[in-house]
């Protein structure tokens, strides 16, 4: 399968006119191993991963692919994942469906809900919208 960081990897020695060939040399690994970095059947070590950046005069974000709408995704899945959230969530729905609320307000309530809980884990982790 081929990562985010394989598929940035690729395109930045492409754009970069550097073939996997001459960054093996330069950097001081076979041409394998470059190969496989570039391919997704293997990642670099950390270590790796920031000699990488500075060869190439990247930022890690641009390598690994992390932008405003990954950061939300990541988000959504650790929230929207919890086992806590879920079960609120649930019994939310569950509540306003018996009471007769449209799916709609149900939508909505649970928009709401996760809004909550969004606002606790920025109040906490103090990362920005």
């Amino acid at each position: 399968m081929r990562t985010k960081f394989a598929e940035n990897f690729s395109a930045i020695l492409k754009i970069k006119d550097i073939s996997q060939t001459q960054f093996a040399k330069l950097y001081g690994v076979k041409q394998n191993t470059v190969s496989q970095w570039a391919n997704g059947k293997r990642e670099p070590t950390f270590v790796d991963l920031c000699r990488i950046c500075t060869l190439l005069n990247v930022d890690f974000k641009e390598i690994l692919g992390y932008n405003p709408r990954t950061k939300e995704a990541i988000l959504q899945d650790i929230i929207g994942g919890h086992d806590e959230y879920q079960k609120e969530q649930s019994a939310l729905s569950l509540q306003m469906h018996k009471d007769g609320y449209s799916d709609a307000e149900i939508n909505i309530a649970c928009k709401e809900l996760y809004k909550k809980r969004y606002n606790e884990y920025k109040k906490v982790f103090g990362f920005e919208d």
